[in-house]
C-alpha cells in the first residue's frame, strides 16, 4: 500500500479544498467515526537521535526541534544552557550556547524553534534569543510583561505566536514580530484567574495564510484557529473516547500512583486543511509507579513538546503511557483516522514524530519517524 503524499490526501479522500476557515462560525463538534473506513498510518523510520559517543547528551525532559534545513536541534541537554545540534541522520554535529548570561549564553533553557528567517530561537525562561544556524547571536529581549511560556510556534514571515501561560491581563496568545516586539495579543486578555497554569497551555501549529491552530492541552480537546490580525477564524470540539472533559478538582484528588489523566501534547499542520494531534493516555497495560525512592523517581520530566509527566516514566516510557495519533479535517470538520502507539511520542516539526527510548545502561535515544496515510485498494 503506498503512503498518500500530504498535498494530494485530501483530494483522494474526496474533502472539500474550499476555504473554510471564517470568522464568526459557530464551534463544529468533530465525531469520533472515522471518515475513511480504509485509510491507517504508516510510520516509517527516519532517524535516531543521540548516541553513547556524543559530546553532549540528552536527558529525560529535552525538547526535540527539527528545521527545514536537515537539522535536529535538542534543549534541554546535560550541559547547562547548551543547544545539541544533529544532523538529518541523527549523528550529533556540534553545539550552540554556553551557560552564562551574555549574548548567546543561557541559564534555564525551556525551548528551541527554528525560525522562519533561517535562525534558532531559544526559550531561556524570562528572556528570548534568536542565534545563526551557527550559534551567533542575533538578537534577545525579555518576554513581554506578565508572560511565561513553553510553547512558541515560528511564523513563515519570521513573526513568532507564543502561549501566554502566567498571569491574567494578557491574552493566552501573543504575536511578536522577528524583533522580538510585542505586535498584539491574539484574542482578548484574561479577566479572571485561570484554576491553575496548565489550565493555559495550548499546543501551536502554523496552518496556511497566516494562521495558527492552537489546541487546549488539558481539561478538555478543544481546538482553535487564530489570524494574526487577532480574529479566531474557527473553533472545534473534540469528545472521544480517549479524552473525557476534567477539572481541577479531579487532579488534585489523583496521587503519584493514580493513572494519568489524558492530555494534548503535540500537533502538526499538514495542510489542506489536516492537522495531526497527538494525545497522551495512560498505557493500556497501566501500573503504579515505583513507590517514592524506588528506580527513576527523581523529580519531573517534560513530554516532546511540553507536556509534564514524572520522572520514572523515562525509565519505562511503554509502560506508563500511550499515545493517540489522530488526522482531523479542519476543513470538514472529521476525524480522518486514528493510531494508537505504545510509547510516549509527539511531533518535532516538518511532519516528524518522535520518541524517547532508554537503554540498560541509562542512555537516551530519539526516535525519529514520518507518519503517513495509506488507503487500502479496494
Amino acid at each position: 500500500m503506498p503512503a498518500l503524499p500530504v498535498r494530494s490526501l485530501a483530494c483522494l479522500l474526496g474533502l472539500s479544498m474550499a476555504p473554510a476557515l471564517l470568522a464568526g462560525q459557530a464551534a463544529v463538534t468533530i465525531e469520533s467515526q472515522p471518515s475513511c473506513g480504509s485509510c491507517s498510518i504508516r510510520l516509517t523510520p527516519f532517524a535516531t537521535v543521540g548516541s553513547a559517543g556524543d559530546l553532549v547528551l540528552l536527558v529525560p525532559y529535552t525538547r526535540l526541534a527539527w528545521a527545514p534545513w536537515g537539522q535536529f536541534y535538542a534543549a534541554p541537554v546535560a550541559a547547562p544552557g547548551v543547544v545539541a545540534v544533529y544532523d538529518q541522520t541523527g549523528r550529533q554535529s556540534g553545539s550552540l550556547g554556553h551557560q552564562g548570561s551574555g549574548p548567546g549564553e543561557f541559564l534555564g533553557i525551556r525551548d528551541v524553534v527554528p525560525t522562519g528567517g533561517g535562525g534558532v530561537l531559544v526559550n531561556d525562561g524570562p528572556r528570548l534569543a534568536i542565534l545563526t544556524r551557527t550559534g551567533q547571536p542575533l538578537r534577545s529581549a525579555p518576554l513581554p510583561p506578565g508572560v511565561g511560556t513553553f510553547n512558541i510556534a515560528a511564523l513563515p514571515d519570521a513573526r513568532f505566536v507564543v502561549n501566554n501561560q502566567r498571569a491574567t491581563g494578557v491574552a493566552r496568545l501573543i504575536l511578536l514580530d522577528a524583533a522580538l516586539a510585542l505586535v498584539r495579543p491574539l484574542g482578548r486578555a484574561l479577566t479572571q484567574s485561570a484554576p491553575d497554569r496548565e489550565a493555559l497551555m495550548m499546543v501551536l501549529a502554523v496552518a496556511d495564510s497566516g494562521t495558527v491552530v492552537a489546541v487546549q492541552a488539558l481539561y478538555a480537546f478543544s481546538i482553535e484557529v487564530w489570524d494574526t490580525t487577532g480574529v479566531l477564524r474557527r473553533r472545534f470540539i473534540r469528545n472521544p473516547d480517549w479524552f473525557r472533559p476534567y477539572d481541577l478538582a479531579e487532579r488534585l484528588r489523583r496521587g503519584p500512583r493514580s493513572p494519568p489523566l489524558p492530555a494534548i501534547n503535540s500537533a502538526y499542520y499538514a495542510g489542506d486543511g489536516l492537522l495531526w494531534i497527538t494525545g497522551v493516555v495512560a498505557d493500556r497495560r497501566w501500573r503504579p509507579p515505583s513507590p517514592v525512592g524506588g528506580p527513576g523517581e527523581s523529580g519531573a520530566r517534560t513530554g516532546v513538546r511540553g507536556q509534564r509527566f514524572g520522572e520514572s516514566d523515562a525509565a519505562s516510557p511503554t509502560s506508563q503511557y500511550d499515545t493517540i495519533l489522530e488526522v482531523l479535517d479542519l476543513a470538514n470538520g472529521r476525524l480522518v483516522t486514528t493510531l494508537r502507539l505504545d510509547q510516549l511520542a509527539g511531533f518535532v516539526g516538518g511532519g516528524l514524530l518522535a520518541w524517547p527510548e532508554l537503554d540498560s545502561d541509562g542512555l537516551i535515544t530519539y526516535r525519529v519517524s514520518r507518519p503517513s496515510i495509506v488507503r487500502r485498494a479496494p
